[in-house]
């Protein structure tokens, strides 16, 4: 059997404060690529970046997500990561975004998403 550990007597941050994510525009979050959001390999992990998708989705539509088809294309690895939506459709249930992923300070997309939020 595994031992989860004491209960943390401090409950964590909401998801955008722990990730860092901040609005650069109406369409877009950015955070940094901070130690603790890397996998043992280094790069980004992959939960922290669809949690980006999410937000963003959100930030963009105000409404929650349904779907995702999200496409790792590189490693994130300089930062700070930042995801642009734009619409491109709507569906009976809900708005449909293309979502890019961006590695700015490796200047190349490393995901592509695309996402209904309803």
């Amino acid at each position: 059997m595994l031992d989860a550990g004491p209960v943390p007597s401090v409950a964590p941050p909401p998801v955008p404060e722990w990730l860092g994510a901040t609005a650069v525009d109406a369409s877009t979050l950015e955070m940094p690529l901070r130690e603790t959001l890397r996998n043992p390999w280094g790069i980004l992990h992959g939960g922290a970046l669809a949690s980006l998708v999410d937000l963003t989705a959100a930030h963009v539509t105000a409404g929650i997500t349904t779907s995702v088809v999200l496409h790792f294309l590189a490693p994130n690895r300089v930062g700070p990561v930042r995801a642009t939506a734009r619409r491109i459709g709507t569906r009976a249930d809900g708005a449909v975004l293309r979502i890019e992923v961006r590695d700015q300070g490796a200047d190349r997309v490393t995901a592509l998403a695309v996402v209904t939020s309803a």
